[in-house]
């Protein structure tokens, strides 16, 4: 920062400088006014949190270049970042910019975030209850509660490419394609992509419900169950809400599962020399019992 007895803040002094906003963009307004007859720059400002809650000690905030001229006022707008795990309410601060500090109050917004990953994961076209392993980390600042996604519904997978192509294609036949025409051509595309419903499949989150804290990560067990009598041949997808994330789950193509029992392969013809071998004993027993 250049100039640091150059700026001052124009709002009165037992006003505070509000911050609001969910932990990782909170944003306020200044007013500033440059002191000096030549210009000034601020790459940076400090917050100081006294009472321990949001951090330990003065954090200094860097953004973009800030340009004031000789003698200008100026709205200027900042953004601050926390913690992402900070949580929700409202906390007391010191603002300091320019060589100047005045109070501050800081509104975090409640923010729910839960990611997932893998987020697409394959399993087989089986009847038995298959497991699958994934990590949930909580990216928020509230507890995530984790439950069982249920039945969901199963489709037949599409190919992606070929739809876009027709949905493209409904766009390339007009000579000026309006807003309009491209929002059809893209409901089209989505209506497409999911495909024919087939059924339901069953996702189970082992220990339902699960409640993940902030900043937490840690890793949850699925049972999954593909409904009875789908094609072997065929590919199926289903999207299944997880919290505030999105799991693909695609079924693959798979043989019928053999009948319990194992089938004895078909013998073996035999080969020639056992042939004659098997010939010559025949004639052999036939010889002594004349």
């Amino acid at each position: 920062m250049v100039g640091t007895d150059s700026v001052i803040v124009r709002s009165p002094a037992g006003k505070p400088i509000d911050f609001a906003g969910p932990p990782g963009s909170v944003t306020g307004t200044v007013e500033l006014r440059n002191m000096r007859a030549h210009s000034v720059v601020l790459r940076d400002a400090g917050l100081l949190d006294r009472s321990g809650r949001l951090w330990d000690a003065q954090r200094q905030h860097h953004f973009s270049a800030i340009m004031l001229r000789a003698e200008q006022d100026e709205n200027v707008p900042l953004t601050m970042q926390l913690d992402p795990a900070t949580p929700p309410g409202k906390y007391a601060a010191e603002f300091r910019i320019g060589g100047e500090t005045r109070p501050a109050v800081i509104s975090v917004a409640e923010t729910l975030l839960l990611k997932a990953s893998p987020l697409r994961f394959w399993i087989a076209n089986v009847q038995d209850v298959q497991r699958k392993s994934i990590r949930v980390t909580n990216m928020g600042n509230v507890p995530a509660s984790v439950v069982s996604p249920g039945e969901v519904e199963l489709y037949e997978d599409v190919s992606e490419e070929t739809d876009l192509h027709a949905a493209i294609e409904a766009l390339l036949v007009r000579n000026d394609p309006t807003l309009k025409d491209a929002l059809r051509a893209l409901a089209t595309l989505l209506g497409k992509a999911r495909g024919r419903p087939v059924g339901k499949i069953s996702i189970r989150v082992e220990e339902s419900p699960i409640v993940v804290a902030p900043a937490e990560s840690r890793a949850i067990e699925l049972d999954l169950t593909v409904p009875r009598d789908l094609s072997p041949n065929r590919r199926y997808r289903a999207r299944a809400p997880l919290s505030t994330a999105d799991l693909d789950v695609v079924v693959l193509p798979s043989h019928l599962a053999e009948p319990k029992g194992k089938r004895e392969p078909p013998a073996k013809p035999p080969r020639r020399r056992e042939r004659a071998a098997r010939e010559g004993h025949k004639h052999v027993n036939r010889g002594e019992r004349r």
